[in-house]
């Protein structure tokens, strides 16, 4: 007997790709107990999700009010002081594991996808041997006081001293990867030792074991949330990496 979770998600690209990155850690029990999860959301964002889409059980539709509102801020008020954003990511999803009756319970905000791997390997060899990713994309919920003036001219400076690829062009001069998916994104990175990162959709599949294994150093940039995934280092001010100019 089959059974169906309508699940729905009516916000940016992040949180739905937070979604998918849970859904990997339920694919074998959906799968084995033939369970289909209807997961509506905004069609912009249906290529990107499709590509971190782990399981032939998770159905990708149009956006419609029906179903599970699966999103951080249902459980804010359940929060306790002091929780990181994977702590509120846990807490929110094992709060739908339980409303459906799956016996699971997760504890990290961590996944596995070997897939990343493949397709390093197939990407453009422009995109290879880079020594710092930037995902400079443009945050909108407010994650930071973001300054793009700001932000291009350090990226403009560090690119002169390293070589680097960016997730939203900067100018024709630097290499960017603003026509990748946020998937092919994720595969650059796990061959990067640094990666600069707004806390942002594209930064949200960061939280990969291959891409954990291989970086040194993650500098995060969010004014508000407390992280503790291995590697990731809060960064409030993109002048608190100016010594990476000087090395």
């Amino acid at each position: 007997m089959t059974s169906i979770i309508n699940v729905q998600s009516f916000n940016h690209l992040g949180d739905n790709i937070i979604n998918f990155i849970f859904f990997y850690q339920i694919k074998e029990y959906i799968e084995s107990n033939n369970i289909i999860i209807l997961y509506r959301c905004h069609e912009q964002y249906h290529q990107n999700l499709s590509e971190m889409n782990c399981s032939k059980n998770i159905i990708i539709l149009p956006w419609e009010d029906i179903g599970y509102v699966l999103w951080q801020r249902t459980v804010y008020e359940i929060c306790k002081p002091g929780f990181t954003i994977e702590d509120i990511l846990c807490l929110m999803f094992n709060v739908f594991l339980q409303n459906h009756n799956i016996p699971i319970q997760v504890d990290k905000f961590e996944y596995k996808d070997d897939d990343l791997l493949k397709r390093y390997d197939n990407l453009d060899d422009k995109y290879k041997n880079i020594d710092i990713l930037i995902i400079n994309s443009t945050p909108l919920s407010g994650q930071i006081n973001y300054d793009r003036n700001e932000w291009n001219q350090f990226i403009i400076n560090l690119s002169k001293k390293y070589k680097i690829v960016t997730s939203e062009t900067v100018n024709e001069d630097i290499l960017s990867g603003q026509h990748l998916s946020v998937k092919d994104v994720a595969a650059i990175a796990t061959h990067v030792k640094n990666i600069i990162a707004i806390h942002t959709g594209p930064s949200i599949p960061l939280h990969n074991t291959d891409i954990l294994n291989n970086v040194e150093n993650i500098y995060m940039f969010n004014d508000y949330s407390i992280f503790s995934t291995r590697k990731i280092k809060k960064t409030q001010h993109i002048s608190e990496l100016s010594f990476l100019l000087d090395e």
